[in-house]
């Protein structure tokens, strides 16, 4: 394949080395998508079957070496681990002519919630609160299964979660670029606060230990911009207004610096369903049975503590704990990445002409 000039995206990365038309592995190329940690994202549809997919491609560039196409084959090998409606389906992975490895995924097609946000700012708009705490106990949803499994996604920022889409579930949790395991030998790079990266958590900046609580930090980072159409910062008061107390409690435990003291995702999905519960009853102007008698006992149950307050609270949790479950542990990791290292050597180039 010759080199073809080709446009930068405001990431830096190069868009537009496959052009419609163009063929990977039984798909057809439809347009350019996105750029992403890992390679250039484009809409695709097979050859014979009537299924349109997503597939992320390595760039054509000689700085995207064997370690990024390892990188890129990794990512394959965490989504297809995992199983819930909130992730998409791995299809199948292969090699462009020139080395280049791809991957074909289910195709997520709706707006994310960077996109929702920012034209409801355009309109001097925000989400409504139960709209908010919805979104909050499904992202939480997924990442109770993603974190259950021993994965981290790293990245959520509102760019990564979809809204919507015509699917099974109401959001799609996309990006998979930086997931890494609980127990991953590979350090974790430090990463200052940056414009582009403000879902960051404060140990991610530091390269400290990473766990599933750095999603919750990023997910919390979300909610809270959809609630105040600002981003979290120590040196602002946001205006309360209308903001349910309820609400803006979990959000605030979820943003909290020390990890902690950030509620587990299974804690979170408790207190977002109470939230939503309590704010529909309020809403229906359910007076004398009163939005308590609305909540299910089972989550009750799952909730450490309910003041007379209203406003639910968490016991605070070990740094070291892990959640239980069947994991993805960095010993599976290593084999995969061995079998990733072997492909690569005598699949992948060094360099692209």
């Amino acid at each position: 394949m010759t080199r073809r000039q080709i446009a930068t995206d405001t990431e830096g990365l190069l868009l537009g080395d496959l052009k419609p038309g163009a063929r990977v592995g039984d798909y057809t190329i439809e347009a350019t998508l996105a750029a992403r940690g890992t390679g250039v994202v484009y809409r695709a549809t097979h050859l014979v079957l009537p299924r349109r997919v997503s597939i992320k491609v390595m760039p054509a560039i000689a700085s995207y070496t064997r370690s990024l196409g390892a990188q890129l084959l990794k990512e394959a090998c965490l989504l297809e681990a995992l199983d819930h409606p909130g992730v998409a389906r791995v299809y199948e992975c292969g090699v462009m002519p020139d080395k280049r490895p791809w991957v074909a995924c289910e195709l997520v097609d709706g707006p994310t919630l960077a996109d929702r946000m920012s034209r409801l700012m355009i309109d001097d708009q925000k989400m409504s609160a139960i709209e908010i705490a919805q979104l909050i106990r499904d992202v939480a949803d997924v990442l109770e299964h993603v974190h259950r499994r021993g994965v981290v996604h790293c990245n959520l920022g509102a760019h990564a979660i979809v809204i919507g889409g015509r699917r099974r579930f109401a959001v799609t949790l996309a990006d998979w670029s930086s997931a890494r395991t609980f127990d991953s030998s590979t350090p974790v790079p430090m990463l200052p606060k940056s414009p582009t990266r403000p879902h960051l958590s404060p140990e991610q900046r530091v390269g400290g230990i990473v766990d599933g609580r750095s999603d919750i930090y990023a997910l919390g980072v979300a909610a809270f911009r959809a609630l105040y159409n600002q981003f979290p910062d120590a040196g602002l008061h946001p205006p309360m207004n209308d903001i349910p107390p309820m609400l803006a409690a979990l959000v605030a435990q979820m943003l909290s610096r020390d990890v902690a003291a950030r509620p587990t995702a299974d804690k979170v999905v408790a207190a977002a369903r109470f939230v939503v519960q309590t704010l529909e009853s309020e809403a229906s102007d359910d007076i004398e049975t009163g939005p308590m008698a609305a909540i299910d006992k089972l989550v009750i149950d799952e909730i450490e503590d309910v003041p007379s307050s209203g406003i639910p609270t968490f016991v605070a949790v070990d740094a070291t704990t892990v959640p239980t479950g069947r994991m993805i542990t960095s010993e599976q990791e290593s084999a995969a990445a061995g079998e990733i290292e072997v492909f690569a050597r005598s699949s992948i180039r060094d360099d692209h002409p």
